[in-house]
């Protein structure tokens, strides 16, 4: 298994834009990005997808969640677009979601929608580290045998930045993590019991 951690100088060096968005950001001291992963393996080829959903309706409603969960009023947190770039090297796939400038990790949220295969040892997985700009993912979705069809894993993502010159405020008030960075906050196989030792992919918050 790649680790995530090693895989960061891969991105350092090689990674490719999937979507040059516009980093626009309010006036709130906390900023909420979301997005959703869709890494699928086919028989003949590897399709991976992240998508922003800042515009999104179904997306929207992650403000109000994220304000009550960080113990802030919702008018000091709004939302903008993140930058993401992604990566693929066979089975594997890296994605990184990148907080608007200005802004450092706060919290964050996934929410996984769907892992195939399901159980086992070669169960899909999904890895994720914090760090100060946002969030590294790692997939794995191996290519079945003909007759299986595909994997995947698809999840929502979310993360709570939270302005530079305030953080030392929110992390003394413990609404926003105080722990060194980066940090694994998820490593998960398949979407339920354990698999390969992993337990299986939910949904997490820290």
């Amino acid at each position: 298994m790649i680790r995530l951690l090693a895989a960061l100088s891969i991105f350092a060096f090689s990674s490719i834009s999937f979507a040059q968005l516009p980093s626009t950001v309010a006036s709130g001291d906390l900023v909420v990005i979301g997005a959703k992963i869709d890494s699928v393996m086919q028989p003949k080829g590897l399709t991976d997808t992240l998508h922003e959903c800042v515009q999104n309706a179904t997306c929207k409603v992650i403000l109000d969640g994220a304000a009550a969960y960080v113990g802030v009023d919702s008018s000091k947190i709004t939302s903008a677009a993140a930058m993401m770039t992604k990566k693929s090297a066979g089975e594997t796939s890296y994605f990184d979601m990148r907080l608007p400038e200005g802004y450092q990790y706060c919290r964050s949220k996934v929410k996984t929608i769907s892992v195939v295969p399901a159980t086992g040892n070669r169960a899909s997985f999904m890895i994720v580290n914090a760090r100060p700009n946002g969030l590294v993912i790692q997939t794995w979705t191996p290519k079945r045998h003909w007759g299986q069809g595909r994997s995947w894993v698809e999840a929502d993502l979310e993360v709570t930045g939270v302005k530079k010159d305030l953080a030392a405020h929110y992390q003394e008030t413990k609404q926003c993590l105080a722990e060194p960075l980066p940090k694994e906050i998820i490593n998960c196989r398949g979407s339920r019991g354990v698999n390969h030792g992993q337990k299986a992919c939910t949904t997490f918050w820290n």
